[in-house]
């Protein structure tokens, strides 16, 4: 009877030595995915850090940072246990809205000198320093929006707005083959043409349009759009304009869905604009007038 019990015993012992065997195999041998909504439900990516924090609204922007996180393909058998990341450095919060205020959370960080990006209960993806760099400069320099503008071939043909000499006139402006507004006269009218038959065929343009303002300042715009994301982004140069404001004198980056012309009060506007475009809506937020074709 002694014998018999024994054996059940040991019996038992083996059995359950063997599960706990087979659950650390398969929990070994288990694959995790970086699980991240689509582009085209994105509407913002917000990072933090510490006390530090940035939203971004860019599609670009947010297209890049999603380009970043997601790789060829990111993959592992290390799995996420926890809300968050704990006794790393360097850690970056990474949440991403969604349509309907959904959020989806990951986190950035550096651990034993190397870097993950931590997907809370699902994996953990080792990523190149290149990589988390790539992330951080988003939250920490101001610009990194308005470089990323520039790094593609068309664009690389044109000096960066922000490297442009103070004393950037309309005569260099002509001779650097932007498409220029000088009042009654039209230089370079061709380049306005070929950028809206692409932006129509919907292939990726690129323009940089100089004008003066009223009391003979300059005013620049790089208009390109995009057609991975099939939005306008603009870069507005608001800096050489003696008589703004302050507050308005700067560099920024914008998107709108559209770009076409508009007949408002008797004249004909080259405009970028959100949503429907008419005479309600012209003066509007959603619009940018670009500059008067007529």
């Amino acid at each position: 009877m002694k014998k018999r019990i024994i054996m059940i015993t040991i019996e038992i012992i083996v059995a359950i030595l063997l599960m706990i065997g087979i659950v650390y195999y398969f929990r070994e041998t288990r694959t995790y995915e970086l699980n991240l909504p689509q582009l085209e439900e994105i509407t913002s990516v917000t990072l933090e850090e510490v006390e530090n924090q940035k939203t971004i609204h860019q599609k670009t922007s947010i297209k890049e940072i999603r380009d970043i996180l997601v790789g060829i393909k990111r993959v592992s058998n290390q799995e996420s246990i926890q809300d968050e990341p704990v006794n790393v450095k360097n850690k970056i919060k990474v949440d991403f809205t969604c349509n309907q205020s959904k959020i989806i959370t990951v986190f950035v960080y550096e651990k034993n000198n190397k870097h993950y990006i931590e997907q809370p209960y699902n994996g953990i993806y080792q990523i190149s320093t290149d990589e988390y760099n790539s992330i951080s400069n988003y939250l920490t320099n101001e610009n990194v929006e308005i470089t990323n503008f520039y790094n593609d071939q068309i664009t690389q043909e044109y000096e960066e707005i922000t490297k442009l000499s103070k004393d950037y006139t309309i005569d260099q402006a002509i001779k650097d083959n932007c498409f220029v507004v000088n009042h009654a006269k039209v230089y370079n009218e061709n380049l306005y043409e070929e950028f809206m038959e692409k932006y129509h065929k919907k292939e990726f343009a690129f323009i940089r349009l100089v004008q003066p303002t009223v009391e003979g300042d300059i005013f620049l715009l790089d208009i390109k759009y995009d057609d991975k994301i099939n939005k306008i982004v603009i870069i507005q140069d608001n800096t050489r304009d003696k008589f703004s404001s302050e507050e308005d004198k700067k560099i920024s980056l914008k998107e709108y869905e559209k770009i076409g012309t508009y007949r408002y009060q008797g004249n004909l506007f080259w405009v970028a604009y959100n949503g429907e475009l008419n005479n309600e809506t012209f003066q509007s937020k959603d619009v940018l007038i670009l500059t008067t074709i007529n």
